[in-house]
């Protein structure tokens, strides 16, 4: 069994929020990694949904260290749950 918290803040207007330094590179970082999650499941509901006749859509884990970690909670056999 396993469990996975995460709290994935919030994506920001770097511009109209005007963070600078250190909470800059966090914000782009968080802003990057909400992007690879949306498009890990993008790629995991259309392989879902094809008919076997079609080759799978590639599932890019790897392109960030939060769909690294979450891969076999989004992938494999699972319950998952996201509070917005």
């Amino acid at each position: 069994s396993q469990i996975n918290i995460v709290d994935l803040a919030g994506s920001e207007h770097t511009k109209q929020s005007g963070v600078v330094g250190d909470s800059l590179r966090e914000t782009c970082h968080i802003n990057t990694s909400l992007t690879t999650l949306s498009r890990v499941i993008e790629a995991i509901n259309s392989n879902a949904q094809m008919d076997g006749q079609q080759p799978k859509k590639h599932v890019p884990y790897r392109d960030s260290k939060l769909t690294t970690i979450l891969s076999s909670s989004l992938g494999g056999n699972s319950k998952t749950f996201m509070i917005a």
